[in-house]
């Protein structure tokens, strides 16, 4: 039905279809619960903070009173200042982070973290993990780290660049994830497994504190 098509929008006819037979399907996911507060990044630099924030609000973890954190507020918070203070500047995050700030922060907020780079991963791994996360959302949670530009979601061809994301569904048939996307220029859509995996592939050079080399990847929260 899709061949030939990369990225589907959420937003339209066959993303929507795609969500709606995820949610009848035994084999596909629909994260409903993350999707319902989803929402987009407040700054330039915050996307991964952005996919802390709906992982974490999407959850029964509290953050404040209750409530749904933001990113803004994950910022500002001591916690990330302890972990990120060097990185901050006027409320900003000039470098971005790297796949491995946003571990030192969710950490920090007492979330549990595995991460993995794709280039010492396997797209099977990926997929794998990827899909437990999903079925035991929302106590549980996935966020991708990828190049936009690679993964297709670059149509005017602007250079669209390092990314954090969380993902919010599965469809089984077409072997795609749905990326709950927090860039404010984009829309939440459907990217198949081997092009997102490809993106998460990608060097990092430029985001927050690069440690350890390497290709981009993935998270997978636990927010029990």
């Amino acid at each position: 039905m899709y061949a030939g098509t990369k990225v589907i929008s959420l937003f339209t006819k066959e993303g929507e279809y795609l969500l709606n037979e995820s949610r009848a399907s035994d084999d596909s996911i629909a994260g409903d619960k993350l999707l319902s507060i989803s929402c987009k990044q407040s700054t330039r630099s915050t996307c991964g903070l952005q996919s802390l924030a709906l992982i974490i609000g999407a959850s029964t973890t509290s953050f404040s009173n209750g409530q749904i954190p933001t990113d803004i507020e994950i910022l500002r918070d001591e916690r990330t200042i302890r972990v990120m203070g060097e990185n901050i500047n006027d409320h900003e995050l000039p470098k971005g982070m790297s796949l491995y700030d946003v571990v030192d922060v969710a950490t920090s907020f007492g979330l549990n973290v595995s991460a993995y780079q794709s280039s010492n991963s396997s797209i099977d791994e990926f997929r794998e993990r990827a899909i437990v996360a999903l079925k035991n959302a929302p106590l549980s949670g996935c966020i991708v780290n990828y190049h936009m530009g690679v993964a297709g979601q670059d149509p005017l061809k602007k250079g669209f660049w390092g990314h954090h994301s969380p993902l919010a569904g599965y469809h089984c048939k077409t072997d795609r994830f749905l990326v709950a996307d927090t860039w404010p220029d984009t829309e939440s859509c459907w990217i198949p497994t081997a092009d997102l995996f490809a993106a998460m592939e990608t060097q990092d050079n430029n985001g927050g504190v690069q440690r350890t080399g390497g290709s981009r990847g993935y998270l997978i929260i636990d927010a029990n």
